[in-house]
């Protein structure tokens, strides 16, 4: 079944959001990936709304801002500590979640470049809403390395 054009019939950011609350970052990386036309010209304002509409279910929020992080790279931490009409509770369970696993926000670069060619992109397609983002005035995320796993 073909869903091409069927997006535009419904409100992207309440269905990633949606989606964000029940799968997992694997498949709504590929998610991400195959529908990048429908979000690669948010503003900043569709992003915080997002975050906003994601902050309702835990894994949600934590996808959106790892998302943000690691493949468009913005530092989204930084941008939801900021807003101000987001529970503070909330807020700080999930800065917490991320200061405790550092590598949740870390890219694994040959997976990943594997993984964006089967969508025909690379680091670079994400370049110019990165760029467009920071102008906005979010700021740009600190590159995390994954620790090393010792197999011996």
């Amino acid at each position: 079944m073909k869903f091409h054009g069927k997006f535009e019939e419904i409100d992207i950011k309440s269905f990633l959001a949606y989606n964000f609350s029940l799968y997992s970052s694997s498949y709504l990386d590929r998610l991400m990936f195959s529908l990048k036309s429908y979000w690669e010209f948010f503003l900043l304002s569709d992003w915080i709304a997002l975050i906003k509409e994601s902050s309702d279910h835990e894994l949600g929020i934590r996808y959106c801002l790892s998302f943000l992080y690691k493949y468009l790279g913005v530092d989204s931490l930084n941008l939801f500590r900021s807003l101000g009409d987001i529970d503070a509770g909330l807020k700080d369970e999930t800065l917490t979640y991320f200061e405790n696993h550092r590598n949740s926000l870390a890219v694994f670069e040959r997976i990943y470049a594997l993984e964006l060619q089967k969508f025909d992109l690379d680091e670079l397609s994400f370049l110019p809403i990165k760029e467009r983002l920071m102008k906005d005035g979010v700021g740009e995320a600190k590159k995390i390395y994954p620790d090393r796993i010792n197999l011996g």
